[in-house]
This record gives structure tokens, sequence and C-alpha cells, in this order.
């Protein structure tokens, strides 16, 4: 047995939690240095010194491996901004979410998230990830709201998801360019529907 793995009798709850973390930590190392295409479960068991078998018998995937990492890692939160102006907030936000995703580990976590929907537990995990980063991000839309910048009816959470969407199309499907331009045409097309809003 691995140097984690060994001690008298069954893992302890301590044990298993530094298991864990040690495969999650070995997961994003490997994705930051081979990227998803280049990421095996054999790799990330010897990376965090562990067996194979404790790795699929937890795991199961590597989609359900690299989304447990992905989600426990502060690399994939992104920064909400708060400028005090609608616009560059939006534009803040885009940009940022643009970075993550053209990373190794954006690319992976989207590819992760993109799994067969029959998995319930990367279903489960896809519905938490977007919940709650949509939930934050539309604070933007929520403080446009208060100081009086778009219509009180407009839906936060819905702006949210067309900004994101176009984003996740052009990396994973259309593969067309997301330019330095991108972020301010979307965010005006966005704007400019959030107006027409009516109550």
């Amino acid at each position: 047995m691995s140097a984690l793995e060994t001690g008298a009798g069954r893992f302890t709850h301590g044990r298993a939690a530094r298991v864990r973390e040690a495969v999650l930590d070995a997961t994003m190392t490997v994705l930051s240095d081979k990227g998803w295409a280049g990421l095996t479960i054999p790799e990330v068991a010897a990376q965090a010194g562990v067996h194979d078998t404790t790795v699929y018998r937890r795991w199961g995937t590597r989609e359900r491996l690299v989304v447990d990492a992905l989600l426990d890692a502060a690399d994939v939160q992104l920064p909400i901004p708060d400028t005090g102006s609608l616009h560059d907030d939006l534009v803040g936000f885009v940009t940022e979410l643009i970075t993550l995703t053209t990373t190794p580990l954006g690319i992976a976590l989207a590819h992760a998230l993109s799994a067969p929907a029959d998995d319930p537990a990367i279903v489960d995990a896809c519905s938490r990830y977007f919940r709650t980063r949509f939930e934050t991000a539309s604070a933007i839309i929520d403080r446009a709201i208060a100081r009086g910048d778009v219509p009180p009816t407009a839906d936060g959470t819905l702006a949210i998801e067309m900004l994101t969407a176009p984003i996740h199309f052009r990396t994973l499907i259309s593969h067309h360019p997301l330019d330095d331009t991108f972020p301010q045409r979307l965010t005006n097309m966005i704007i400019a529907g959030l107006h027409s809003v009516e109550g």
C-alpha cells in the first residue's frame, strides 16, 4: 500500500480526508501540466501516492474526479466585479470568464461538466456549479436594479446565463475566436436587452 493508505485497520475519517485532498491536489497538478486530454486516473493516483483502485473506487470516472477537484479548487472561483457601473461590471465578468475557460483548468471543467447526462453525480455537480455561480454573478444585475440603471423586472440569472452561454458554445462547439472585442460586444447586447424589459 502507499504511504497515504497505510495504517492499522480501515481508513479513519482524518486519513480518508487526507487521501481525498492528495488526490484532488494531484488532479489539479496533472490538469495544469497536461490538460484534459492528458489526464488519466493512473497518473493522478501516482502523483497522489495512492493506488489506482483507491481513485476508481471513490470517483469511478475521470469526469467525476475532475468535477470534484475543480469545484473544490479556488482556481475556478470567478471574482465578481463591483465598479459601480453595470457596463464595466459585465465586461469585467465576461473577460474573467473567458480567461478561465481558455486555461487548461477551464477547458477541463467544461469537458467534465458536459459529460453524458445519464451520470447522476455529474448532473448534480453541474446543477450545483451553475446554480451557485449564476446566483453569485446575478448580484451584478441586482446592484444595477438598486441603482436604477435597469428596470426592476430585469432577470439577473437569465442575463448571466445569456452572457455565459456564448462563451461556452465557442469554447466547446464552434471554436470561434473570443477576441478582445467580444466582451464589449456581448455586454452591449445584454444591456440593450435588459433595458427593453417591461414590467
